[in-house]
């Protein structure tokens, strides 16, 4: 009972950090600070993810775009990511 417990609260935990690491991902990546905290494996997911998100992006919707508009930097898709409606 007590390792089912121990279990839950560790995946819990687990969770909690990808979510944030996914929800704060170019802020991460732009500070040093930040990724001397995360681990390797961590550090390999949020570089990872960042270039899915962007190529997500250009094959979605900046590829249509005109070209003084289909430029995105980190500061813009910051912004994409943090917000949750749109």
């Amino acid at each position: 009972m007590e390792i089912e417990r121990i279990n839950f609260i560790l995946k819990s935990y687990l969770r909690t950090r990808l979510w944030k690491m996914e929800k704060h991902i170019i802020h991460i990546l732009s500070t040093a600070d930040m990724v001397a905290r995360l681990s390797p494996q961590e550090v390999d997911f949020c570089k990872k993810y960042a270039d899915l998100i962007e190529k997500n992006f250009n094959t979605a919707f900046l590829r249509h775009l005109p070209e003084q508009y289909s430029q995105m930097t980190d500061k813009d898709m910051g912004r994409i990511i943090a917000s949750s409606h749109v």
